[in-house]
């Protein structure tokens, strides 16, 4: 859900970002190592603008970037497992600042793992009777923290220990070390024991998930959420929670990836697939008119008919509008967007209207003036 902001944050992101910034504090075990005394050269970690950070939904780490850290004063190169930028389970706080007219609101972007340290260096001069460290650099590759539920592999075949999906995805992500924190007013649904994990923990989540209509998702404290699927269906202007005005740039697509017709299956039950299809000649997508179509889904959580079939249906709303528009926007950077959000842009010239919901972004690297790239799936008003 996007960040609450002060309106004289939001003028101030739309009117000037000259004095916007990115701020990164590091952390190990719980414990903020930069900045803290151990290093007092610095009041956050020195980064430059130079690397790239993105956000998409559609990957099982859905926020990942590297960013590059140099400076001349105590030298964060990494050469012992325990030191602040090492990738052993230290972590990023990586925060955006805006500032206008004397005052500054600090909006958090994301707790990230350190996934890899790809390079650094440091530089010396040699004096008559020394050698001294004259400056240093390292890249840091960093990734949220569903990389660390994904790595939590299940030690074997693990049986649920609730039949209520929100208690099983939470105790799934604790297994992992990840707290959660569900959206208000989200509805709990039943599962039946007999079901079995196997494998991968982020796969059993998103299964689970997807049993109540919703994706995982990870809020900017890293803790495990739900995004509501398709919110942009039938949505107006006034659902939206992000508004857009004066964008750069405006453009859209079209795809004929998208299916009329469902069968839903339970594979470890004796139950009869369920058949949800597109029948009114009067849609376009018809079996009658587009030709048949069919997308398969198959989930051990479905043990019951009623369950099936009001799958098979919740899924066909979902196939039939899949990839039908896509929006692209490059507008200012809106740090307070969360992934799932639901976004109204317009282009002031063309006048053109879309709302969809927001599927992936990208800021201009570190670079907090920059533009920023915003991926929709929606529709345009006409």
């Amino acid at each position: 859900m996007v960040f609450p902001l002060p309106d004289d944050a939001l003028i101030a992101l739309t009117n000037s970002r000259a004095g916007s910034s990115f701020v990164v504090s590091a952390r190990y075990g719980g414990t903020q190592t930069i900045p803290s005394a151990g290093f007092p050269d610095y009041a956050a970690v020195p980064i430059t603008s130079d690397g790239q950070f993105s956000f998409d939904m559609t990957g099982q780490v859905q926020a990942s970037g590297s960013l590059f850290v140099a400076s001349d004063g105590e030298s964060l190169v990494p050469k012992a497992m325990d030191d602040p930028l090492a990738p052993f389970g230290q972590e990023l706080q990586i925060d955006y600042v805006v500032a206008q007219g004397g005052q500054s609101w600090r909006i958090p972007m994301g707790v990230y793992r350190i996934g890899e340290v790809p390079s650094w260096d440091e530089t010396f001069r040699r004096y008559p009777s020394m050698r001294v460290r004259s400056g240093w650099s390292v890249q840091v590759d960093f990734v949220d923290r569903f990389d660390r539920i994904s790595a939590a592999k299940f030690l074997g075949p693990t049986a649920p220990s609730s039949n209520s999906v929100l208690a099983e995805a939470s105790r799934l992500a604790a297994g992992a070390g990840v707290t959660t924190s569900w959206p208000a007013g989200l509805v709990d649904a039943n599962i039946p024991s007999s079901i079995t994990y196997q494998d991968d923990r982020l796969d059993a989540i998103s299964q689970l998930l997807a049993a109540i209509n919703c994706d995982p998702g990870m809020t900017r404290q890293g803790a495990l959420t739900a995004i509501r699927r398709d919110r942009w269906i039938g949505a107006t202007p006034d659902d939206a929670d992000i508004r857009m005005d004066g964008v750069v740039s405006f453009t859209g697509g079209m795809s004929g990836d998208v299916y009329n017709a469902v069968v839903y299956s339970n594979d470890q039950s004796g139950l009869t697939p369920a058949v949800a299809m597109i029948t009114d000649d009067s849609n376009p997508l018809s079996v009658n008119r587009l030709g048949l179509r069919v997308y398969t889904e198959s989930s051990s959580l479905m043990d019951t008919a009623a369950k099936l079939q009001k799958a098979a249906q919740t899924t066909l709303v979902r196939v039939s509008q899949r990839g039908a528009q896509t929006i692209k926007v490059e507008g200012l950077p809106r740090p307070d967007a969360d992934l799932g959000d639901l976004v109204w842009a317009r282009d002031e010239l063309s006048g053109r209207e879309g709302i969809g919901q927001l599927v992936s972004f990208q800021p201009a690297g570190f670079d907090a003036t920059g533009m920023w790239t915003y991926n929709l799936t929606g529709v345009e008003l006409l």
